[in-house]
């Protein structure tokens, strides 16, 4: 019992605030980035989970929790950047930290469209912005002079690599722990805590608790780094045996791979590039863990110039694989990293190779620089693969005289091969995901401004639809287009002034199958026409209801292919004929063919009320 008397402690107690104010003090704003990134996510869920969405329009709440999203992330990106900032410990380079890493944000979150959808740009640009940022966080302390303090850098990282590792042990062993509590909390007591329970737990540790933990074992002033020389056994274990044996493996695949397509004269696949940038990856993680051995050791020196060697045939591999890609497709900006990528590794490879320096400050340095100037300006990700895009849009239709005074017009006796289909295909679904939609605008005489607000399937749909005939390809059928409406969850259903509550499903596979013998009352169906029909016991059928206004109306209300929490107004039917009267109550409904006059209903799950006259 002592050693638990010994934690719960007065003292105990006391150091444990200690550390947690010492923590604020050093990196204020780090750890209030932290606290508010928390607190936004909370709140996005809290919305979700408190029954907000029955009391709002289920667009103007997902509007609500995108917006939440766009503002997380801007302040999120405060974590990396101000902790690079804190970290050095002299408050005059903080406060001019302070103002650009401000102003970096500030023109970040101006920069953005604040759309009410999703805007690909912006998530695209967020996840390199974190990547900047944490590599800025690599080297940002003995950034200066370049060349000197290379010792101190290299400690400095491994004490972040090793806090990261350790912060996450915490964090998990936290979260299984206390998620077991909260478990046990509503199996014994029979409380019931909100769904989300797990998710907000999991959010207060892995940011705000996380953070302090990382923090927490930050050496100060960071500058004694560069007087120390210890190294973890267990860091140059997991280098040795771990990452290069990977590094080997991936080699060895890859080298039978080059010398598999060089016998066959084949062209590389796409995917190989992943396996060469991991490769590269756990190599160059090897090589800066590996490095202060590099003088004690003349293997580790050996090995770390005969990598980069080797290293430059799966390179040239890499520059065929991207040439092929984006030959057959164009540019992407997950192409366009490659690329850059595939660049960045050649040079840093020479640099190594040929270098007697080998001054691994270079790599976080050249990498940060790199990755910010790939999302900015015409040479970034955006505006080279939204022209090569469009050129290669403009190449197939003007090759195959599918313009018209500049406009695209397909008629129906034009055949389309399967290639021409493809690139007019793929192009589409390329803009129809992103803000430059608009760049289209020239090859349409029809208003695109106007599909801005449809989701990426349907505008995808819309620009088929007004280029014409696009359904003679044998090898691009026309494809089947589902739209779904489900009903807001916990409706209640007042059930007064009826007799008889029927739940009526109707499935594409049992359409001329449908019975429900309730209380005498007959066999309910639903035929061709979208008609809800009885047929009584005396074989008499009556038409329930006619569902089409029903179907047109959601159509043209919820363009979207997926809608959930659709307003009770309009999937309430009330129905009446000289007998009966009832309403249906839709619960969900899929409708297929969308593009034909008459849609017709694939699924349907609803509840009839009735009642003779």
């Amino acid at each position: 019992m002592k050693p638990i008397s010994r934690f719960f402690s007065a003292e105990a107690i006391m150091r444990l605030a200690y550390v947690f104010i010492q923590n604020h003090k050093r990196f204020p704003l780090t750890l209030l980035s932290s606290l508010i990134t928390t607190g936004l996510l909370i709140y996005y869920f809290v919305i979700d989970d408190s029954g907000s969405s029955t009391k709002q329009d289920y667009k103007l709440l997902k509007e609500q929790q995108w917006f939440i999203t766009q503002i997380t992330m801007i302040i999120s990106l405060g974590i990396p950047l101000f902790f690079s900032a804190e970290v050095t410990g002299q408050r005059k380079k903080r406060f001019y930290y302070y103002i650009a890493i401000l102003l970096f944000l500030g023109l970040y979150a101006l920069s953005n469209s604040w759309q009410k959808t999703e805007d690909i740009y912006f998530v695209v640009r967020y996840f390199t912005f974190v990547i900047f940022g944490h590599l800025v966080v690599a080297y940002l302390p003995f950034a200066w002079p370049i060349n000197s303090q290379i010792n101190g850098f290299w400690q400095y990282n491994k004490t972040l690599f090793i806090r990261i590792l350790t912060s996450f042990l915490y964090t998990i062993t936290l979260f299984l722990g206390l998620s077991l509590a909260l478990f046990a909390i509503e199996m014994l007591f029979g409380v019931e805590l909100t769904s989300y329970k797990y998710m907000y737990l999991w959010l207060v540790l892995n940011i705000y608790c996380n953070t302090h933990f990382f923090v927490g074992g930050i050496p100060e002033p960071i500058e004694i780094l560069e007087t120390k020389t210890e190294y973890p056994t267990g860091l140059k274990y997991f280098a040795q045996y771990v990452l290069l044996t990977l590094v080997m493996i991936y080699m060895l695949i890859l080298f039978i791979y080059e010398a598999k397509i060089i016998a066959a004269w084949s062209l590389p696949r796409g995917w190989v590039s992943l396996l060469i940038l991991a490769c590269a990856g756990f190599e160059t993680l090897a090589f800066l863990l590996l490095y202060p051995l590099r003088i004690s050791n003349n293997w580790i020196k050996r090995y770390s110039k005969a990598f980069y060697i080797l290293l430059l045939p799966l390179i040239t591999l890499l520059f065929v694989a991207i040439y092929v890609r984006l030959n057959e497709y164009g540019f992407t900006e997950f192409r366009y990293f490659v690329l850059l990528l595939a660049i960045w590794l050649f040079a840093i490879s020479v640099y190594f190779i040929i270098s007697k320096a080998d001054n691994i400050k270079l790599i976080p340095f050249s990498l940060s620089i790199i990755v910010l100037l790939s999302v900015v300006g015409p040479w970034g990700a955006f505006s080279i693969s939204d022209s090569s895009q469009y050129n290669r849009l403009v190449e197939v239709l003007e090759k195959g005289k599918l313009l018209k005074n500049g406009k695209i017009e397909i008629s129906k006796n034009q055949k389309l091969d399967s290639s021409q289909i493809k690139t007019i295909e793929t192009s589409f679904d390329y803009f129809s995901r992103r803000p430059s939609l608009l760049n289209l605008q020239p090859l349409f005489s029809q208003n695109l401004d106007s599909l801005k607000s449809l989701d990426a399937y349907t505008i995808k749909s819309k620009l088929m639809a007004y280029a014409g005939d696009l359904k003679s390809s044998v090898v691009y059928p026309e494809p089947n287009i589902y739209k779904t409406f489900n009903a807001k969850p916990n409706q209640v259903i007042s059930i007064e002034g009826y007799s008889y509550l029927i739940q009526f499903d109707v499935y594409i596979s049992n359409r001329e199958n449908t019975v429900v013998d309730y209380k005498g009352l007959g066999k309910l169906g639903l035929n061709a026409k979208n008609e809800v029909i009885l047929t009584e016991n005396n074989n008499t059928q009556l038409i329930l209801l006619d569902l089409n206004p029903v179907l047109t109306k959601l159509i043209q209300e919820y363009p979207s292919q997926y809608n959930d929490g659709i307003e009770s107004e309009n999937l309430f039917i009330s129905f009446e004929n000289k007998s009966l009267r009832g309403k249906l109550i839709i619960n969900n409904l899929t409708i297929n063919n969308l593009d034909k006059k008459k849609p017709v209903i694939d699924n349907i799950s609803c509840k009839i009320l009735l009642s003779r006259k």
